[in-house]
């Protein structure tokens, strides 16, 4: 069983705006995959746009849950219409949050499901009972569904541009992250949140091109990408 997570940088040309073309394409690519699986994708354009207009509000909640939704509802769409029997979890509606800390997650209704279906999850803002809402992002949405359902690899769809500067299977790992981090043309925080990612899910994490024909399959067969293998998340410091 493996995850994995289209960057909504990848799906989206501008806030609340679809790169449907981008879209279409790589959910071809995900029908293609022969795999149980776990599909989630980021929210940047959409609810986290809306954040930062809103701030931490009551307006800001309700309006980051709708746009957030629309785009779900338009990633849920494209992968049935490439053949993929996807099926929608909203975070917030099996998730809850105290503090900035998931608190409890109802797993179970998305154990089940994988294998008949292929589970949808996405960058969310969730119910949180000290702040009233936390927004998680999908990358930290894997990482607390990897504490109950392991993957055996990540693969990362992101838009990275010609500015990235590493070669085929380049390996970061807790020994070699601080030297390679500042040389390979990706932003910090970018490369930061995939090797928690991997630490979190205790697997590899393979980050690769997703603007490429073919680039899913190729990341899945380990013959392209960014191979990330995490074990201590304080190495990420």
């Amino acid at each position: 069983m493996i995850f994995i997570k289209l960057d909504s940088r990848l799906l989206t040309d501008g806030p609340f705006s679809m790169d449907w073309k981008a879209t279409a394409r790589v959910c071809r690519e995900v029908g293609a995959v022969k795999e149980d699986m776990v599909v989630s994708h980021g929210s940047h354009n959409f609810g986290l746009h809306v954040i930062q207009e809103y701030g931490a509000t009551p307006e800001g909640f309700v309006k980051a849950k709708e746009t957030t939704l629309k785009l779900s509802m338009y990633v849920l769409s494209s992968l049935i219409a490439a053949g993929v029997p996807a099926v929608a979890f909203p975070p917030s509606a099996f998730m809850f949050a105290d503090n900035g800390e998931i608190k409890q997650i109802l797993v179970d209704p998305l154990r089940e499901a994988l294998g008949r279906f292929v589970p949808l999850v996405h960058g969310d803002a969730i119910v949180d009972s000290t702040t009233g809402y936390t927004f998680f992002s999908s990358g930290e949405i894997l990482g607390e569904l990897a504490k109950y359902i392991k993957p055996r690899k990540v693969l990362v769809a992101t838009d990275l541009g010609p500015q990235a500067k590493f070669e085929p299977n380049t390996a970061i790992n807790d020994s070699n992250f601080r030297d390679l981090s500042g040389k390979l043309g990706i932003e910090g925080r970018r490369l930061e949140g995939w090797g928690r990612l991997s630490a979190d899910c205790g697997c590899e994490v393979r980050v690769f091109d997703g603007r490429k024909e073919g680039g899913l399959a190729e990341a899945l067969e380990a013959k392209a990408g960014l191979a990330i293998n995490i074990e201590d998340p304080d190495s990420l410091n």
